[in-house]
């Protein structure tokens, strides 16, 4: 039964072209990211393609990285539910928890392949034309394969785990998206903060990426250390990877323990409640299903075209906002930027001063990426959620 899910699963995966796409963008953003952190060390002549350079890349992996483990993880397991198999596929003779477990690999080595184009995109800077030929050196191998390990390895291994925790507990392709986005939100305060903080230990350790230990540590290291040395390991990032790795492993073992094919196929309670207390109402009106067909008044033109194009923004707008899911995201959006204001913005060029407009609009500076995930994973919900 695994080798058979398994096989599916990447044939099913890399026989589309979306597949392919994601793997360019994530070289192209290798490109990206590698030129945006280098600009932080062109004082002290190091090097474009530097270790500290890609440690860093790697410890931060890219806003396309959260997407798209939310993406493929939950439609991993989710996608039975979505495309109406499940009442089959769960009905074969099949052991419920390997399905879980096989099904939980399978996102990983996907993303663990699709992610493997962000570290190569980094690489191939050197070849494409966009930095002069004296700002690079001997492509650091040993420290990139050491960078992947230690940071993207373990950091997919807990986003994939998040994503499948909040799907099994809630049944919810939305609630995988929450909690992909609340990792990212720790993982941003943990290093805005990290600038002016004096609990610098604290911040290190509660990362659950790893980034501001890097950040930190390659801004110290020597131009030699930069350019062409591996990144020394402290008892904070040893804490670190122990802390979140045995949080992931937690968290998978309890929705191993919670799956099962009954309780999955199972509606949220919400719809159960919803429906029943609609039938509840028809019983009780008397109303059956055999109604009246209301008289329909044709009408054409650009007046009735917009109106009804008003009415469906409508629904739309009503449909995306009204689930618990966005208020929680919005919730936490709003905590994120109260907590930036109380402790960046305000000491971060001058020392502690009045709210001002400009000070407060800086916010944008550090969490744009976070705000543009937010926004392909709504939309990409909203346009699609008809099929």
């Amino acid at each position: 039964m695994i080798p058979s899910i398994l096989h599916f699963e990447f044939k099913y995966r890399f026989k589309h072209p979306l597949t392919y796409l994601i793997l360019l963008m994530m070289a192209g953003q290798g490109i990206w990211y590698t030129i945006g952190i280098y600009d932080y060390y062109t004082s002290d002549e190091a090097l474009l393609n530097g270790a500290g350079i890609f440690y860093q890349c790697l410890a931060g992996g890219g806003m396309l990285i959260v997407a798209i483990v939310a993406m493929i993880s939950g439609t991993t397991l989710y996608r039975d539910l979505a495309v109406g198999s499940a009442d089959y596929v769960y009905a074969c003779p099949l052991d419920e928890k390997r399905f879980f477990l096989t099904h939980f690999i399978a996102a990983y080595a996907i993303n663990l392949i699709l992610v493997g184009a962000y570290p190569l995109g980094m690489v191939l800077l050197k070849y494409s034309g966009l930095g002069a030929p004296h700002l690079f050196g001997p492509t650091p191998w040993l420290e990139l394969i050491h960078g992947y390990l230690i940071f993207c390895v373990p950091n997919l291994f807990m986003l994939t785990a998040v994503c499948f925790t909040c799907l099994v507990y809630t049944r919810r392709m939305s609630a995988a998206y929450i909690g992909v986005v609340a990792v990212t939100i720790l993982f941003v305060t943990a290093e805005v903060m990290s600038e002016n903080s004096p609990f610098r230990f604290l911040l290190e350790v509660m990362d659950p990426f790893g980034y501001v230990y890097c950040k930190l540590l390659v801004r110290d290291l020597p131009v030699a250390m930069k350019n062409s040395g591996f990144l020394p390991l402290s008892v904070s990032f040893c804490l670190n990877r122990l802390l979140w790795i045995s949080l992931s492993l937690g968290s998978l073992y309890l929705s191993y323990k919670k799956f099962s094919f009954q309780y999955f196929l199972l509606p949220p309670a919400s719809k159960i409640h919803a429906n029943a207390g609609l039938k509840n109402d028809i019983s009780a009106s008397g109303l059956s299903d055999a109604r009246p067909v209301p008289k329909v008044c044709r009408s054409f033109g650009t007046m009735e075209n917009m109106r009804k194009v008003m009415r469906l923004a409508k629904v739309e707008f009503l449909s995306v906002v009204r689930p618990s899911s966005f208020k929680i995201i919005f919730g936490l959006l709003i905590f994120i930027i109260f907590m930036q204001n109380l402790f960046w913005n305000s000491t971060y060029y001058i020392g502690h001063q009045v709210p001002l407009t400009s000070g407060m609009c800086n916010v944008r500076l550090a969490n744009g990426f976070l705000f543009m995930i937010i926004l392909m994973l709504l939309a990409g919900e909203l346009f699609f959620k008809e099929r």
